[in-house]
């Protein structure tokens, strides 16, 4: 039932990431040399990118944190072997998020002053926002008599998941190529096919528990409930992006990946970005079912929330709105020597927390790099929701691209509250038709020729 995916996927994902197959992966979106995975950070990057064309042919990404959850001296290399499970103190406030993304057939694109990108991939997304911890625990815990008796108030608390399949396309067009300054905007149009999602919003609420059973009374809330199952609701999405780069040569007359245009593609000294990411909603009609106002509702009981019984949840026939995990996103990229770039970014959430549809976790990232075209290593340094430090790692080597923003687990036992990992396959052409000449002065990929990139 949905209703049970919507309370244990956080242990579920923690349990099996690594025998399934985001939060942003940053170490992919800042590689110039991936421009197909950068059109979902900023749909403005893909114009004069270095490629004439990039392919993605697969890529898979799983991301999940929680201030709950903890497996003990656990490790995720070679053989990932998990720890006793604990749990925080049943008074504190759980919080945890979840990004899982599957990337199928993709291709950006760019031609004179216009670029276009195409894309396909199934998305999920899932947070848990200023829930009691014992309500985690009741769910997980086998045996229910070793869990307190108690009272626990929550206000503004919400479990939210949802995930959705997504066809897009992509243009980009330079705006203004002056001097030495380029101003580039780009859009990206997502037709949406939802698969499942849930919400549970309580403004203000009490949870007694009694020996081992747990009981939500005095609700004032909402919820939304859809069956898992392909199509079940459709929306559109849409992202925005504005690019602005400071270039070492003048770009009076610039035109990327033209023979009018010297078949160079400019490099910069630095580059700003701003977009807006995942406006948009998809509207749950199959199996769905909602109340906005749980005022008036006796007391439930949680494994009827659990078990997706009808008569807490009522019979199927609604149609509700479940809005994007929506943000605003700030990029910055800074040339420092030849090869070596730093980025800085900002990610703030800008969903509404009483709504139906899932939330994104907030993010500061600074990743040193260095990059080539056969070859890109960065180290994503970030704040995952501003407040917990990361430290990941990020290679690319011809067309495969693998890494974690947060790497630790990976390379030592201890404690585990998250993890992330990707991964990406990806070809390019690079040049277009009318710039295919043999490049003398080229040398072999494992050994990159030192200088800017011209």
């Amino acid at each position: 039932m949905t209703i049970r995916y919507l309370f244990l996927s956080f242990l579920i994902l923690f349990s099996f990431a690594f025998s399934t197959i985001a939060q942003e992966k940053i170490g992919v979106v800042t590689d110039n040399f991936l421009p197909v995975k950068q059109v979902g950070v900023n749909p403005a990057l893909i114009v004069d990118q270095k490629f004439f064309l990039s392919v993605n042919l697969l890529g898979a990404h799983i991301f999940a944190r929680s201030n709950t959850i903890n497996y003990v001296n656990s490790r995720l290399l070679f053989k990932p072997d998990f720890g006793d499970i604990t749990f925080d103190n049943p008074n504190n406030l759980a919080k945890g998020f979840i990004a899982a993304e599957i990337s199928g057939p993709s291709a950006s694109l760019s031609y004179k002053k216009n670029s276009f990108g195409l894309h396909t991939g199934v998305r999920a997304y899932g947070n848990m926002n200023r829930i009691p911890s014992i309500i985690v625990e009741l769910i997980n815990d086998g045996d229910t008599k070793e869990i307190l008796d108690g009272t626990y108030r929550m206000k503004n608390g919400r479990f939210k998941t949802m995930s959705w399949g997504e066809v897009g396309v992509s243009y980009g067009r330079i705006l203004r190529s002056r001097d030495y300054e380029l101003l580039s905007a780009g859009v990206t149009i997502n037709r949406l096919y939802g698969i499942q999602q849930s919400s549970l919003n309580i403004k203000n609420g009490i949870v007694d528990v009694t020996q081992g059973s747990g009981y939500i009374r005095d609700a004032v809330g909402a919820y939304s409930y859809t069956d898992a199952k392909v199509n079940s609701g459709k929306g559109w999405g849409m992202d925005l992006g504005l690019t602005y780069k400071a270039i070492f040569d003048n770009v009076n007359k610039y035109l990327p990946h033209s023979r009018n245009g010297g078949c160079k593609v400019a490099d910069y000294r630095y580059r700003i970005g701003f977009s807006l990411l995942d406006l948009g909603y998809i509207s749950y009609r199959d199996g769905a079912r909602f109340s906005k106002d749980i005022q008036d509702r006796d007391t439930i009981i949680l494994d009827d929330l659990i078990e997706g019984n009808p008569e807490v949840l009522g019979e199927e026939g609604d149609k509700y709105t479940a809005l994007l995990p929506t943000a605003l996103s700030v990029q910055g990229d800074f040339y420092l020597a030849d090869y070596i770039y730093l980025n800085a970014r900002i990610n703030q959430r800008l969903s509404f927390r009483n709504s139906f549809g899932v939330e994104r976790s907030n993010l500061i990232a600074l990743t040193p790099r260095f990059e080539s075209r056969w070859i890109t290593a960065s180290i994503p340094l970030t704040l995952s929701n501003y407040t917990v430090p990361q430290a990941g790692f990020y290679l690319r080597v011809g067309w495969l691209a693998i890494g974690s923003d947060h790497i630790m687990p990976f390379i030592r036992r201890g404690d585990l509250r998250a993890i992330d990992l990707y991964f990406n396959l990806n070809f390019f052409i690079r040049n277009s038709p009318e710039c295919r000449v043999v490049d003398k002065r080229s040398t072999p990929w494992l050994c990159p020729r030192w200088g800017k990139i011209r």
